[in-house]
C-alpha cells in the first residue's frame, strides 16, 4: 500500500544504480560503492573494499562479479578482495549485469554485450545476432522463467536456456 524509504547508512551524495539479492542480502551498487542490508533494505553498510562506482552486480557459483568505473571485477571470497576481469573495457561509464544459464552477460556503454563462461574472470563480445546499431545501443535485461530479454535502442532481444550454453539471439519488434 505505501512505499517505505530504505536509505538508512547511505550518504546523501549517493545515487543507487542497481539492486541485487545474493542469498538472504541485499547490494546496492551505487555511484560511491557498494552497500549491503540484511534487514529487506531498512539499513545499509558501506562494503570496505569498494569505494568506486559500481553500476551492477552479479552472483554466481559462489562469486560475485561487479561492473564498475574500473571495468569487470570478481571475488571468489564474498567480496573481501576483488580481482580484474579480463577481456572487458578498462573504464566503462555505465552498466548492467545479469547471471543467466549458468553465464554472465554484462551491457556496457558503447561496447555492447559481453559474456563471460568462467564466473567472470574472462569477458567476451556476445553481439551476434543484434542489428549494428542496437549493438552499441544495449541498455538492460530481463529474466522472465528460462528467457533472457535485453532491450536495445529500436528492439527487444532474446535468448532461450539450454543449461548448456545459449541459443541464437533473436530480434523482437519493440
Amino acid at each position: 500500500n505505501t512505499w517505505l524509504i530504505g536509505n538508512s547508512g547511505m550518504g546523501s551524495n549517493v545515487a543507487v544504480n542497481h539492486v541485487t539479492q545474493v542469498g538472504n542480502t541485499l547490494w546496492a551498487s551505487t555511484s560511491v560503492g557498494l552497500y549491503t542490508s540484511t534487514d529487506n533494505a531498512e539499513n545499509w553498510t558501506a562494503h570496505p573494499s569498494v569505494n568506486y562506482a559500481v553500476y551492477s552486480l552479479a552472483s554466481l557459483n559462489s562469486t560475485l562479479v561487479i561492473a564498475s568505473s574500473f571495468g569487470m571485477r570478481y571475488s571468489t571470497n564474498g567480496g573481501t578482495s576483488w580481482l580484474d576481469a579480463t577481456g572487458d573495457p578498462s573504464a566503462p561509464t555505465d552498466g548492467e549485469l545479469v547471471a543467466f544459464d549458468g553465464m554472465l552477460f554484462t551491457v556496457l556503454n558503447a561496447v555492447g554485450c559481453l559474456r563471460s563462461t568462467d564466473n567472470g574472470v574472462t569477458w567476451s563480445d556476445y553481439n551476434d545476432g543484434f542489428s549494428e546499431v542496437d549493438a552499441q545501443a544495449q541498455e538492460e535485461f530481463l529474466v522472465v522463467g528460462n528467457t533472457l530479454y535485453c532491450t536495445a535502442l529500436s528492439d527487444i532481444y532474446s535468448i532461450v536456456a539450454t543449461g548448456n550454453g545459449v541459443s541464437e539471439l533473436s530480434a523482437s519488434q519493440a
